[in-house]
């Protein structure tokens, strides 16, 4: 029965993971809700009530809480649907499974990482795995489809578009799987696990994401210092041996990877069949032979981080000539310091030679400027004062060797590293130091900083950070998140939000910190979560990790599986009362969890109800009747509800709907975000003629995007082409008032200490430029309505 309950979860998780959407959210949250039933659910919970599950329903709330007061409500509830899937699988766990369960959950955990990691480097090719489960995926309402448009490269993105966030899970699949392998009871289960393992490892090079690289290796240590001593020397093998075995066989499969090649999916699968064989024949007794020689033990350990570290200096330091490939094309980076310089090139047909240049802040708005763009013969150039980063590109015919280029200061460009992949080489030309995407991250961290403290208890909702970076950044840039999940946290639920968050992710810690002080049979797995656990939260401190779906899904498992471990009860039941006790929070905690499914997934049901509205009627007064039934029953999207049917009453100029449409105006504006602020200007305050109401409330939602030309434009358009002749010529001190405001608000964020100015468009600042003029000499009414017409014809 253990069996079947954990094959069963596993497939629901799998499915979370990958149908995403708002019907699985649903019925993942009516599965909860029914796991909640009964005498078992109950006698769970009585058992659970720890801090990590206290803190994961505190979260929980705040997470429900943040998607209804979030004033970008379309965005917040999708993001809601995202965490209400992870939190659902959540609640069915800690419902109807326990101690005993854990170990099948385990290996549902590696063979879904597994799963989703072989469909990533299939989606690569495309091959036939990703287009079978592309087309089952369709049936059930998502669609992979656009991950094929990126899968142009010689690592993979995954299924979710993103190397990191996948490359983390197929990490912690990747351990997952090497427990398993340790802690077979047959040889049928070991090499099961070092199929998963192989699968999981390849996949998770392929993704050569960095930050998760060096959070594994991080994990890794710390694991192999927490084993106990009966088994760090196998781990040890095992890791190493694994390690060999993926990097010699992820080079051909990284190089197939762009020719459209079935061969990293092929390769995927054999390397677990090669792990397998590795370790029936040479880790347990490499193993063995150290631990009767202590000397031994620590020769070969030593001397096998010393051939990894001096393999390691030698890819990096050993250089070689290069090949223009296929393509005709090849870029090589360096840094320089400022001064005159000359390239000089040994290779072979090259046509044009273009040398690229960026300091850190041109790093950190990813832009480059040419310093030199010809031929390849006489390339000189100036890199500007302070230095930064040269890029190199070289074209010409295909396979065209390059065999070296120094600059005139001496310094060469590593043309190729043949001790390294391919792609490893492609990577090193995008140095940390002077990396765009460290520098953005960076930018990213300190204005989410900002944005905290603008409301540093509750935060500022769900899908606030994407929406509200646009008020705080110094130049012009798109993130979702903020890459730093204690901060996202912040940002959208505040202190608050975080100390739940915290309670659920340091508890999990926590309980396998004390598990591994205690020993005992189940220290090693403790010791194995403990390393999971740096892997998933070191990352995520740089990630967008628990921003997606499939990672919320698969981390909230992971984290509460040592609840199931390891948790014991907050109240003590060693008397009658602590029994009693015990008990009726045990009832409370069950039905808080229910009641929180059934509130929270009701209303995401009639949300899903509402967005099937039909508006098909011919009387505007059935058409407003529907607007505010919309509005009334859908907590999470209200805006557009009301702003519809504020455009539409106000037009009917009837008192029967100004209480609602007032109260409609107020709640919008009192949001301040561009679209509805914008959208009260042009459908409430221009009709009904209140001019300085209109500038005022257009000026307040261009703050939320106001790092955007297009906002400024956008609202200068709209005065130009609407506002100009609503107003007429007996209103044009009223207008050139609110136009000569927007451009005063617009020369006050540039006076601000930004990387890149704000700047309206050629037609806009004519018009401004007039406007100003016009006021300055005293001219108004029909003149110069007469003139700014002149303007707007042109």
């Amino acid at each position: 029965m253990s069996v079947i309950k954990s094959v069963v979860f596993s497939v629901l998780l799998f499915l979370a993971m990958t149908v995403q959407t708002g019907r699985m959210s649903i019925i993942l949250c009516v599965l909860a809700f029914l796991s909640l039933l009964g005498k078992k659910a109950f006698a769970r919970f009585k058992a659970l009530l720890c801090v990590p599950v206290l803190g994961l329903l505190a979260f929980a709330v705040m997470e429900g809480a943040a998607a209804i007061y979030s004033p970008f409500d379309a965005y917040a509830v999708s993001e809601y649907y995202k965490f209400i899937a992870a939190f659902a699988l959540s609640v069915i766990l800690l419902a109807r499974f326990d101690r005993g369960d854990v170990p099948g959950l385990v290996w549902g955990l590696c063979a879904v990482s597994a799963a989703i990691g072989l469909l990533s480097v299939d989606s690569a090719v495309p091959g036939p795995l990703f287009s079978g489960f592309n087309t089952l995926i369709n049936a059930l309402g998502a669609d992979f489809s656009n991950i094929l448009e990126v899968a142009t490269t010689n690592r993979i993105n995954g299924l979710y578009n993103d190397a990191n966030v996948t490359g983390c899970i197929f990490g912690m699949g990747t351990m997952l799987a090497l427990y398993l392998a340790g802690h077979g009871k047959s040889r049928r289960n070991v090499f099961l696990a070092c199929v998963l393992l192989g699968i999981n490892a390849m996949s998770f090079f392929l993704s050569l994401s960095r930050g998760a690289i060096l959070f594994f290796a991080i994990a890794c240590l710390l694991w192999l210092v927490l084993a106990g001593k009966g088994e760090r020397l196998v781990l040890f093998f095992r890791m190493a041996i694994s390690a060999a075995v993926v990097v010699a066989l992820s080079i051909p499969a990284a190089s197939a990877l762009v020719r459209g090649s079935i061969l990293p999916t092929f390769l995927t699968i054999l390397s677990g069949g090669i792990i397998f064989l590795l370790d029936t024949l040479l880790v347990r007794r490499l193993a063995e032979l150290c631990g009767r020689h202590i000397r031994i033990a620590a020769v070969s350990v030593g001397a096998v981080l010393v051939l990894c570290a001096a393999y390691a200096v030698a890819g990096f330091v050993v250089t070689g000539p290069a090949t223009l490939g296929e393509s005709g094309y090849l870029e090589r980076g360096t840094a320089l310091s400022a001064g005159d310089y000359t390239l000089a090139v040994d290779g072979d047909a090259l046509s044009r030679i273009q040398v690229l240049w960026r300091d850190r802040t041109g790093a950190l708005m990813n832009q480059w400027d040419v310093l030199y763009d010809g031929d390849p013969v006489a390339v000189s150039f100036t890199v500007p004062a302070d230095g930064g980063s040269v890029l190199v590109t070289f074209r010409g015919a295909p396979e065209t060797q390059l065999h070296s280029a120094v600059f005139s200061d001496g310094t060469a460009l590593a043309m190729d590293h043949p001790l390294l992949p391919g792609f490893i080489t492609e990577r090193l030309q995008d140095s940390l130091s002077n990396s765009f995407s460290t520098w953005a991250r960076l930018q990213y961290i300190k204005d989410a900083v900002t944005i905290f403290t603008q409301s540093p208890v509750i935060g500022h909702g769900l899908a606030s950070t994407e929406n509200l970076y646009r008020s705080v950044q110094p130049y012009a840039y798109e993130s979702k998140y903020v890459h730093c999940q204690p901060l996202q946290v912040l940002c959208e639920t505040g202190l608050v939000g975080l100390a739940a968050f915290l309670a659920l992710v340091l508890g999990s810690a926590w309980l396998c910190l004390r598990a591994l002080r205690r020993g005992g049979e189940t220290a090693p797995l403790a010791a194995m979560l403990a390393a999971v656990w740096v892997l998933m939260n070191g990352h995520s401190l740089m990630e967008i990790n628990f921003s997606i779906r499939g990672f919320q899904c698969f981390s909230y498992i992971l984290l509460l599986l040592p609840v199931l471990l390891y948790a014991q009860p907050l109240l003590k039941v060693e008397t009658a009362k602590g029994e009693k006790q015990a008990t009726i929070f045990g009832i409370v905690l069950t039905a808080v969890f229910a009641l929180y499914l059934a509130v929270f997934g009701g209303l995401l049901e009639s949300h899903r109800m509402v967005e099937r509205t039909e508006y098909a009627t011919d009387s505007v007064y059935e058409y407003l009747d529907v607007l505010k039934s919309c509005v009334s029953r859908d907590v999470f999207v209200r805006s557009t509800y009301e702003l519809n049917y504020v455009a539409t009453a106000v037009q009917l100029k009837s008192p029967t709907y100004n209480g609602a449409m007032f109260r409609y105006v107020s709640a919008l504006r009192k949001r301040g975000t561009y679209e509805y602020c914008s959208g009260l200007a042009r459908y409430y305050y221009l009709p009904r003629e209140e001019w300085n109401e209109l500038f005022a409330c257009s000026r307040e939602g261009l703050h939320q995007v106001r790092s955007s030309a297009d906002g400024w434009n956008l609202q200068m358009d709209f005065y130009r082409e609407e506002v100009l002749p609503a107003m007429g010529a007996e209103n044009m001190d009223a207008f050139l008032e609110g136009v000569i405001a927007l451009g005063d608000a617009l020369d006050a964020l540039n006076s601000e200490d930004r990387l890149e100015t704000v700047e309206l468009n050629a037609k806009n600042q004519t018009f401004l430029k007039l406007c100003r003029s016009l006021k300055e000499e005293g001219i108004s009414g029909e003149a110069a309505y007469i003139l700014l017409s002149g303007v707007l014809e042109g």
